[in-house]
């Protein structure tokens, strides 16, 4: 995961550089107010008091003939940014951190930037508008975008567009408490989503369905530190590629076989992908024998203990018991 994020980095770093004639292309210092227009380089409006003089900064830029690097907005009282409020000047990053009043993104809100954007930071903010993801899902050439620390409530269905480049997305400390069947479908591409720190109790049907086969690329889902408690039968249904699922300090009690056997199996038979449980409080009975029965999917569980402390490779069938005995479970 590591070399990943590193890659990424590498990344921002290059559209950092990227530069041009200092000022050709600017407005005037006075209509570009309260914002700076430092070239090609980048656009920053960190002195902007509201959405307004945002807008109208924008209203007076002139048609270039090559994008901008990045767009800067760091610690403002602006509370949306609306459609169209760049006026169509096409950006390669921006970087919208620490604007704790910023609450809704329009869904063209990064219009003109659609196959030129790469890289977006909307961290620590306030956004709760599902429109975050319409906006998001316009972007062609985005390879990482971090919406943690936000008060995102829920994923919806299809969240994501068809962004081969995708490469990272950071959900972490939102308020998250679902996710929407085939959310992140069609990104071929992804190798981490980061799902910490939410209030997910629930999987639904098809939260992590793929249409990608491709069986060498690992992606990483960490959702350590939810309160998950329930995931339904079909959520795992359509994951077609190698997955770690994390699901450390959550709260869930057993593996169940029909939610989970068709995976691991799955897993088993690529040699890739794990589920994590460490953390959980899951009980050792009858209900993991689908487990302690086949050790060719022991690999594929981790380091799973149970509340006594043993690992569940560690129990013999016979000190499950038999489901048929017991009426009724936690």
């Amino acid at each position: 995961m590591a070399g990943y994020l590193y890659g990424v980095l590498l990344l921002v770093v290059g559209v950092a550089s990227y530069g041009g004639p200092p000022t050709s292309y600017c407005p005037t210092m006075e209509d570009m107010y309260p914002c700076k227009c430092e070239g090609t380089a980048r656009v920053v409006c960190n002195e902007a008091k509201s959405t307004e003089q945002i807008i109208r900064a924008f209203k007076n830029f002139p048609t270039i003939p090559y994008p901008m690097g990045i767009f800067l907005m760091e610690g403002t009282t602006a509370t949306n940014l609306p459609s169209g409020v760049f006026n169509g000047v096409q950006f390669h990053r921006f970087d919208l951190k620490n604007n704790r009043f910023l609450t809704s993104i329009g869904e063209d809100a990064f219009e003109g930037s659609e196959d030129i954007a790469q890289v977006i930071f909307l961290n620590n903010g306030a956004v709760s508008t599902p429109s975050v993801f319409k906006a998001i899902s316009k972007l062609n050439d985005l390879a990482a975008v971090f919406l943690d620390y936000n008060d995102i409530p829920s994923i919806p269905d299809h969240a994501f567009g068809d962004q081969e480049y995708l490469n990272v997305i950071k959900l972490q400390g939102n308020r998250i408490s679902s996710i929407g069947q085939y959310a992140f479908e069609k990104l071929d591409s992804v190798t981490m989503i980061d799902l910490r720190d939410n209030q997910l109790n629930k999987l639904t049907d098809y939260s992590f369905a793929f249409r990608s086969n491709n069986t060498e690329k690992l992606l990483t889902v960490l959702l350590i530190n939810n309160s998950i408690s329930e995931i339904s039968p079909k959520a795992f249904s359509g994951v077609r590629r190698p997955v770690d699922f994390l699901f450390n300090n959550n709260k869930l009690t057993t593996l169940d076989q029909e939610t989970f056997e068709s995976v691991v199996k799955f897993f088993t038979k690529i040699g890739k992908g794990h589920i994590v449980m460490t953390g959980n409080p899951i009980q050792c009975d009858c209900r993991l024998l689908w487990i302690v029965e086949n050790s060719k999917y022991w690999s594929r569980i981790g380091d799973t203990k149970c509340q006594d402390g043993r690992y569940i490779q560690e129990y013999k069938v016979e000190e499950l018991g038999d489901c048929q005995k017991q009426s009724s479970f936690p």
